[in-house]
């Protein structure tokens, strides 16, 4: 988590991985208590099938997002650091619940949910002996995207100043609409929205 330097820069990284996922909608929610702080980060993006959660989001920095430098869907030059999305998780909190669905063929998805307690992964132990609660399921219809749940024991975790950080970072992201790269379908553009302990949805787009 020390190569994420702060709260504001993790949950930004992830939303650079939703738009290499060619999401348009990304939705960030936090509800804190006495017991501390959900963050919820949830895309309409492509999604991951099991063997890409296992092959890329399971391995530390993987040379994917340097082989597929462009998203699939809208053509969009990736922004995320490859491999740290796991990092920034880890940075928000101690508990992670990752659900998500990808068409990994047309008219067959598959939605796959692990979680992962960073508290099990204990200086000196290796990685691969650390076990990860997983299931994944095959269905004829679904709706793709990524949801991660993060759980953290600080109940001040984001503050107002955390997401006018990421509103003023994101910019750039959310400005970049209504194009058409050749070769691939016109980009609608980037949406974000920010539904913080329980105010009104304070959308970005």
């Amino acid at each position: 988590e020390r190569l994420v330097g702060s709260v504001h820069v993790a949950i930004l990284e992830l939303i650079k991985n939703a738009y290499d996922a060619d999401a348009t909608e990304v939705r960030i929610s936090a509800d804190r208590s006495s017991e501390g702080t959900v963050t919820v980060v949830e895309d309409n993006g492509s999604g991951m099938n099991f063997d890409q959660v296992r092959k890329y989001w399971m391995k530390i920095a993987t040379t994917n997002k340097v082989e597929q430098s462009i998203s699939k869907k809208y053509g969009r030059p990736k922004s995320g650091a490859k491999g740290i999305g796991r990092f920034s998780c880890r940075r928000l909190g101690t508990l992670l619940t990752l659900e998500t669905t990808a068409e990994y063929s047309p008219g067959k998805f598959q939605t796959t949910c692990l979680r992962i307690n960073w508290k099990d992964f204990v200086a000196g132990t290796s990685l691969s002996k650390v076990e990860v609660e997983y299931n994944t399921q095959e269905r004829s219809s679904g709706k793709k995207g990524t949801i991660l749940r993060i759980t953290s024991p600080n109940a001040e975790l984001l503050t107002d100043k955390s997401v006018s950080y990421i509103k003023r970072h994101s910019t750039i992201l959310v400005a970049n609409r209504g194009i058409h790269r050749k070769g691939f379908e016109p980009d609608p553009g980037f949406n974000l929205s920010f539904p913080f302990f329980g105010k009104q949805d304070d959308n970005f787009s």
